[in-house]
C-alpha cells in the first residue's frame, strides 16, 4: 500500500503523523517518497498508528 496511502486513508496530514511518532515532517515527507527510510522503532510506531504491517507500509500499488 505505501506509507503515504496508508496515511491517507487514516486521515492524517503528514505534519500529525510526525507528531504521533516524534519525528519532523519533512522525515514523513522523505520516507513517502523513498529518499530516505524510517528506523525499525519508527517503523513499528508507524505499523501500529496506521494499523498495518511493516511490510505495507513499504509496499507500494500501481497509481498510489
Amino acid at each position: 500500500m505505501g506509507l503515504r496511502t496508508l496515511r491517507k486513508e487514516k486521515g492524517l496530514t503528514q505534519v500529525q503523523l510526525a507528531q504521533m511518532v516524534h519525528v519532523d515532517q519533512t522525515a514523513i515527507s522523505q520516507w513517502e517518497r523513498g529518499i530516505a527510510q524510517p528506523r525499525l522503532r519508527n517503523c513499528l510506531q508507524l505499523a501500529q498508528i496506521l494499523e498495518c504491517s511493516i511490510e505495507d507500509i513499504f509496499t507500494e500499488t500501481k497509481g498510489a
